[in-house]
Parts: C-alpha cells; sequence; structure tokens
C-alpha cells in the first residue's frame, strides 16, 4: 500500500467511528440509554 491509500484507509475509519457514534446517540435519544 502508499502512503495515498494509508490515509484514505485511516479517513475511512475516522469517518466510520463518527457514523457509530452518531447512531449511538440516535438510538439513545430515541429510545432512552437504557434500551440501547
Amino acid at each position: 500500500m502508499t502512503g495515498l491509500d494509508d490515509g484514505l484507509r485511516e479517513r475511512k475509519k475516522q469517518a466510520t467511528q463518527v457514523a457509530l457514534r452518531e447512531a449511538a446517540l440516535r438510538l439513545a435519544l430515541d429510545r432512552g440509554p437504557e434500551n440501547v
């Protein structure tokens, strides 16, 4: 892999982490934290 590929991979990993956090927050707000 080249340096550019490594950078893309890191950006994708970060975007996935953000998306998961946002989804968890939405679930907690919709259903209540005890139901997540």
